[in-house]
């Protein structure tokens, strides 16, 4: 037998490799039609599964995933709905409905079966939908997101900053303060001047204790000039002249401190020094919401010490500066106008805030029950469209819609608002009377029954329920 020469030897090792790799690819290709096939038959199998057990939830189930891959999204929710009801509306077969949706980025799709659960969704799964709700900017939904995540941890960093943030910009100024008020010994510096900044803004009513541990934590100038606005909001005149006594030869935040001289001289019947020392603190600010404040506490210091002249001039100055100011700042005036006990004044910048931003949540709400009793239905309409169109989920939009579809009668065009109102709100319990209500007059009793339900056990007034429908 001739031995077998290297070259003959080489030439095997290539036969074989090349043989083996063959049929490797051979295996794949075949692997791959066998699979395509499969999936064709699955999805035949599906329809014929359906047809012999109509009943099965998991055959609908699967189906509805199917067509949402497939981007078929009515028939999807079609399917997944006929799913959740096969089940027994089980909260498993609901929250699958959504994680599939959301997987797949569609955000909108996953809110009525993830929103009214959160509560049993994983941290993770929370943090992808409350990024996927920023992204949409369907901010009032991603405020409960954030509220559910913040309440389940005592870190204040990152999410309990954000709702923080978020509720800030959102105008919810006492969620903004109750949510930094639990960290106080957690913030930073940032977080510290808003926490007492809202808190000044709302009239000064922060816990002595937090506004303590503030003042300890951060020595810098201008924590120490925002704890002693609150303390001036709250009367207490000797931390007050103690304070302006310490920053009296200071060059810093020179605004701030004839400010808090002049609400000290106000409090001390001082009217000339306090006019002398609110103008003075106007021309050093440069934050139009500093100048608001200041303006708003000026007109109260006129109008409370009898100066007709001065008051009328004042507030017929205001209408002018801010008639084209930015409807944000419009509205703080009013806010700080209000929270003095000038309504009428409050509600004319509403207006003015209304007409140059259509759909302003502060605004359409704090003249919502003039234009009812006016029957302005068309602004009514008009503002709740251009609300609902910047964040069709916004708690105070649907409310509102709700509301002025009840007082019109409209029951069955209620339902879809008030049903968001219900799953938006963060404690929601009117909407579930209404709902109830509603549903009584379209004769839907055990649905009615159900928010009734819902109501009482959220500790609703049992004696507006129906006896029949308890």
């Amino acid at each position: 037998m001739q031995p077998i020469s290297t070259a003959d030897r080489l030439r095997s090792y290539a036969f074989r490799h090349t043989f083996i790799r063959s049929a490797l690819c051979g295996l794949l290709l075949a692997g791959a039609a066998h699979a395509r096939h499969e999936k064709e038959l699955s999805e035949d199998s599906l329809q014929a599964l359906v047809t012999r057990e109509p009943d099965n939830p998991v055959h609908w189930m699967k189906l509805g995933a199917l067509a949402a891959r497939g981007n078929q999204i009515d028939l999807a929710k079609g399917y997944f709905d006929e799913a959740i009801k096969l089940s027994g509306n089980q909260g498993k077969t609901i929250l699958e409905v959504g994680d599939v949706w959301l997987s797949q980025g569609r955000v909108k799709a996953s809110l009525p079966y993830l929103m009214p659960n959160l509560g049993h969704l994983d941290p993770a799964r929370l943090d992808q939908l409350q990024n996927g709700l920023d992204k949409e900017r369907l901010y009032s939904a991603q405020l409960l997101v954030l509220r559910n995540l913040g309440s389940r941890t005592q870190a204040f960093q990152p999410v309990n900053r954000h709702l923080a943030m978020l509720a800030f910009y959102l105008g919810d100024y006492v969620l903004c303060q109750s949510t930094l008020a639990r960290f106080a010994d957690q913030l930073d510096l940032e977080a510290a001047r808003n926490l007492l900044l809202v808190s000044f803004f709302m009239g000064g009513t922060p816990d002595p204790k937090v506004v303590a541990t503030l003042r300890k934590r951060f020595p810098e100038v201008e924590i120490g000039y925002l704890a002693a606005l609150n303390s001036a909001q709250q009367a207490k005149w000797g931390e007050v002249r103690e304070f302006l006594k310490h920053e009296a030869n200071s060059a810093s935040y020179r605004d701030y401190f004839q400010l808090l001289r002049a609400m000290e001289a106000a409090a001390d019947d001082r009217a000339d020094e306090a006019v002398d020392a609110y103008q003075k603190s106007l021309e050093l600010a440069t934050w139009d919401r500093l100048k608001v404040v200041i303006n708003a506490e000026l007109y109260r210091l006129y109008s409370t010490t009898g100066n007709k002249f001065k008051a009328d001039q004042t507030w017929d100055q205001l209408k002018e500066d801010y008639q084209e100011a930015d409807p944000e700042v419009q509205e703080f005036m009013a806010r700080q106008l209000g929270a003095r006990g000038y309504e009428k004044q409050a509600k004319y910048f509403y207006r003015v805030a209304l007409r140059r931003r259509p759909g302003s949540a502060a605004a359409l709400a704090a003249l919502w029950e003039d234009l009812m009793a006016n029957e302005d239905y068309q602004t009514i309409s008009d503002n709740l469209k251009a609300m609902l169109d910047r964040d069709p989920l916004s708690c105070e939009g649907n409310t509102l819609a709700m509301d002025f579809q009840m007082r019109q009668k409209n029951d069955k065009d209620l339902l879809p608002y008030g049903r968001n109102a219900t799953v938006y709100c963060y404690d929601a319990l009117d909407p579930y009377l209404v709902l109830g209500n509603a549903l009584v007059n379209l004769s839907r009793p055990d649905e009615a029954r159900s928010y009734f339900s819902t109501y009482i056990r959220k500790g609703g007034d049992a004696n507006k329920v129906p006896i029949s429908l308890r």
